[in-house]
């Protein structure tokens, strides 16, 4: 494995990346193999045909997200999936309602191309309009067939799910798959000396009230 550098834990090179099956889409080069094994194997034994919501997102890009919902540009969400008022809130709890559905900008799982949301095109119509909620996903949702079989099957070939039950930080997203043995090897490089430098030299809405509870934050959303 190459070394792995603060700018590739804070998503702020493209160093390790390489696109995925002629798509725009970006993953880890050590994640290649493993996850066009993971979509073939899915496809040849239930005829699911896997594909990428999202895969390798730049600090840039998470930051434009971060700052638009600080913003109320981009709705924040709640547990059940429905628009939260900020006006009404302070804030430390537009903050908190932010890191239930998006990372701090630095220090998103995203950024290392070893995770992916996905979604099962087998399953919808073509116009279907992808929502990423657990709903979906679950119990009656237009993924559960796809779902289910990604849980009994995804550990054997080396994925898991970072957010598969709620510790009271990032809600659980039963789409977003890992790459276990790699991501656990950068998710132990992004120590919290590395987060609280990123922290100290960024500029991004709420940036204050991130670098007074950094430590909170730091055990609550970004260790799992």
């Amino acid at each position: 494995m190459d070394p792995i550098s603060h700018e590739i834990l804070t998503g702020k090179t493209e160093v390790h990346l390489i696109q995925f099956r002629k798509t725009q889409l970006l993953v880890h080069k050590e994640v290649l193999a493993p996850l066009d094994n993971l979509f073939s194997t899915a496809r040849a034994i239930r005829g699911f045909d896997l594909k990428i919501a999202s895969s390798f997102r730049s600090y840039e890009s998470q930051k434009n997200i971060w700052n638009a919902k600080a913003t109320g540009q981009k709705p924040i969400l709640d547990d059940y999936g429905q628009p939260v008022d900020i006006s009404r809130l302070s804030s430390e709890e537009i903050a908190f309602a932010i890191l239930r559905w998006s990372a701090v900008p630095g220090a998103s799982r995203h950024h290392w191309g070893t995770d992916f949301d996905f979604f099962d095109v087998s399953s919808v119509h073509e116009s279907y309009q992808l929502k990423l909620s657990p709903s979906e996903y679950l119990r009656g949702g237009v993924f559960e067939e796809s779902n289910q079989w990604l849980t009994e099957n995804m550990t054997e070939l080396g994925f898991f799910r970072p957010y598969s039950v709620d510790k009271n930080g990032i809600a659980p997203e039963p789409w977003h798959l890992s790459f276990k043995s790699l991501a656990d090897e950068y998710l132990k490089a992004f120590s919290f000396e590395v987060f609280e430098k990123h922290l100290l030299k960024s500029d991004f809405a709420l940036i204050e009230f991130l670098r007074k509870n950094v430590v909170q934050i730091y055990e609550r959303f970004v260790l799992i």
